[in-house]
């Protein structure tokens, strides 16, 4: 009989084959009714699920309360709140149903969302935001009422411009190599992997003969938007951890996110269950203009899929901008987590030593946690964005995950 631990190096091998077996595509925007059969009332929000759906954090409160207006669902805000307190929403994990959310964004049946697929055809699509620009915006968890109007721009000219752009896919692996040779880490900074974008999409657009007001529309929220392409590459992100889900023993981390109360990851040998811990907030320098005395919230996000993979906070020297900004708060060995706990180099990206496979085994023996590049946000569910931020999730997540005393 083969010793467990044969078995658990036998489980990640395959999957991490599978894994990079992956070729992530951006082929189609469709809404959330569409895409994922959302019913009324039902809400997905990032990480793993709420101890009870109507006692939420601030941050993530807020976004649902917009999407209730949004929605037509309340009248105004006291009502949204009395809905959420009704327990008549059905609040669920965003992961749970194939998508991932950023920061403290929800997802609704009338959200737009961006499809990446497998190109090789061997998995399910992933979903995600399409983003719709810079702040004010959902994912900052305020109530300003200018995020209403960034969602209708989304749900509506957006969505009919870009539904022209991507009737060709678009292949992510190729834009990603170019940003991270641009000096990208694909988390915290996406501005070259956003303009290498708009460059394209630009260009298809223009080909089709546009009305030249929409494409200037379109081209400035592009420019003004750094992060656009955050929302496709946590899609692509999520497509490859999927890959490792179903195999029995695997101990690579195959969902892993935050929703301010809770931060919580499942292995790919037991993908349905959540090992949650509390949700500490990510460490980080304010932004010049915020308030220093704003208390900040608990991590937020899915966007940790990306750090998962290798990217983000594993890669923060190929961003010289963003490491100076976290250079205060990175453990001593911070470059040399990838190799301590993830499993093999992905061969897409031969540019750059990506390391990918985050195993919860090696983390528990190395006691090295993966760094996450995230953003702070006030936990009072109103100043939004305080800064830019690093969130280790704990050791002890890991070990309890991997059945490890």
């Amino acid at each position: 009989m083969e010793h467990p631990e044969t078995l658990v190096l036998e489980a990640n091998q395959r999957a991490l084959a599978c894994m990079l077996a992956v070729r992530p595509v951006w082929t189609s925007i469709v809404s959330a009714e569409q895409a994922l059969k959302l019913d009324d009332h039902t809400i997905l929000h990032a990480g793993p699920p709420f101890a009870d759906p109507r006692n939420l954090p601030a941050t993530i409160r807020s976004s649902i309360v917009l999407s209730c207006l949004y929605e037509g669902w309340a009248a105004d805000e006291a009502r949204a709140e009395a809905l959420i307190k009704s327990g008549k929403l059905k609040i669920l994990p965003a992961q749970n149903h194939g998508c991932v959310t950023p920061l403290a964004a929800v997802i609704t049946r009338s959200s737009t969302l961006v499809e990446v697929a497998d190109a090789a055809g061997v998995l399910k699509p992933v979903w995600s935001l399409l983003s719709s620009g810079s702040a004010p915006d959902l994912r900052f968890g305020t109530r300003d009422p200018g995020s209403l109007l960034s969602m209708i721009y989304r749900d509506g000219e957006l969505k009919s411009l870009l539904l022209k752009a991507i009737d060709t896919p678009i292949d992510l692996v190729v834009v990603a190599n170019q940003a991270l040779a641009a000096g990208d880490e694909l988390h915290s900074r996406t501005q070259a992997a956003t303009e290498v974008l708009h460059h394209m999409l630009l260009g298809r657009l223009t080909a089709l003969n546009m009305d030249l007001g929409s494409l200037k529309k379109f081209s400035n929220m592009m420019r003004n938007s750094p992060g656009f392409f955050l929302t496709l590459w946590m899609a692509a992100c999520r497509l490859y951890l999927s890959a490792c889900e179903g195999f029995t023993y695997c101990s690579l981390v195959s969902r892993i996110g935050a929703n301010g109360e809770n931060v919580g990851l499942s292995l790919g040998g037991q993908p349905d269950r959540w090992v949650t811990s509390q949700a500490t907030p990510p460490l980080g320098a304010r932004f010049p203009h915020v308030n220093p005395t704003l208390t900040p919230s608990g991590v937020v996000g899915d966007s940790a899929v990306i750090d998962a993979m290798g990217f983000g906070g594993q890669m923060v020297n190929n961003a010289s901008d963003v490491l100076a900004s976290l250079s205060d708060y990175l453990p001593s060995n911070y470059d040399q987590a990838g190799l301590k706990i993830m499993t093999g180099l992905h061969t897409s990206f031969h540019n750059r030593r990506v390391w990918s496979g985050l195993d919860a085994i090696k983390v528990n023996k190395s006691s090295v946690s993966p760094l996450v590049n995230i953003g702070i946000l006030a936990a009072d569910g109103i100043h939004g964005l305080l800064g830019r931020g690093l969130y280790l999730p704990p050791v002890d997540l890991f070990r309890e995950a991997s059945g490890i005393n």
